[in-house]
């Protein structure tokens, strides 16, 4: 379905085993590159690990996990830090170097009226009904500001696709799931494992709803005097004419976020906004009313 999709990699992240990489199953299916990971069970929540050359025990103090990622040269995250049955426990554990600001799962699980979104399913089909869920998660959103404020925080999306069924129904097919959300890396080379791993590690990357619009072209850069200064990802040293740039690749509305708070807002497909403040800037876009895109 990835391959369907054109898209480029996908990274299936299963419980507690790396059983799929170990059978060989980690390759390539005509366009599509397919990475695998594991989440892992910690006795404060799930956490996922990247790139790591073993599978590690569940059921650890969370600290400790944390550190035999780090060891192995993993790259660690906290999924669904809010979803209700397993939320992220330990807020003062560090060591991981980013969080899933958007999870499609955690998002439908905190509706107010979850049983709409499955009556809607079976009645008018899964792109309309994932729509439903194109909520601003303010909750974990907040918290990435609150981390943000620390130090480099990596944001990533996912679907936490289950091939749900319910009466021999499917309830979220991987279809519609792979457009609802998906991370668009800017990578140095050719899409490998090492380009894909290394993105992620340096935030060069944006989560996008791509059911509302394809985000492919979506940039947002530090320039001065016509050269670019940064991408997503990296500091600059505040100086004298220097300006964020925004483009988007369909018109929507733009809000450039400083500390957590909106700074600015413009409405099309670009925006410059001359920075007069050192702070943590990202953007959040929204199109027909609703979020699209979120940068790091």
């Amino acid at each position: 379905i990835a391959n369907q999709q054109k898209l480029d990699f996908l990274l299936v992240t299963d419980h507690n085993t790396l059983k799929g990489r170990q059978e060989g199953k980690a390759r390539r299916y005509g366009k599509t590159l397919v990475l695998i990971d594991n989440e892992i069970s910690t006795e404060s929540g799930h956490y996922l690990a990247l790139r790591t050359p073993e599978e590690l025990p569940p059921d650890q103090p969370v600290s400790q996990t944390i550190q035999q990622v780090k060891a192995f040269g993993g790259l660690g995250f906290v999924p669904h830090p809010n979803w209700p049955k397993s939320r992220w426990k330990d807020r003062k554990a560090r060591g991981f170097i980013g969080i899933e600001i958007y999870n499609a799962a955690e998002v439908a699980a905190l509706r107010r009226r979850p049983w709409a979104a499955l009556f809607s399913t079976l009645f008018f089909g899964m792109d309309v009904a994932a729509l439903s869920w194109l909520e601003r998660p303010d909750l974990t959103l907040a918290w990435w500001d609150q981390l943000l404020q620390e130090g480099p925080m990596v944001g990533i999306g996912a679907t936490d696709a289950h091939g749900l069924q319910w009466l021999g129904l499917q309830l979220a097919p991987y279809g519609p799931l792979f457009k609802l959300v998906r991370n668009h890396l800017w990578v140095k080379s050719e899409v490998s494992s090492d380009s894909i791993y290394e993105a992620l590690e340096k935030g060069r990357l944006f989560v996008a709803h791509d059911l509302l619009a394809d985000s492919t072209g979506f940039q947002f850069l530090a320039q001065r005097a016509g050269s670019i200064e940064a991408v997503m990802g990296e500091a600059v040293r505040l100086k004298a004419g220097l300006e964020l740039a925004v483009y988007l690749p369909a018109p929507g509305e733009i809000l450039l976020m400083r500390d957590g708070k909106e700074a600015g807002k413009v409405v099309g497909q670009q925006g410059l906004f001359p920075v007069t403040q050192p702070g943590v800037y990202r953007v959040e876009a929204r199109r027909e009313g609703r979020p699209w895109i979120y940068s790091n």
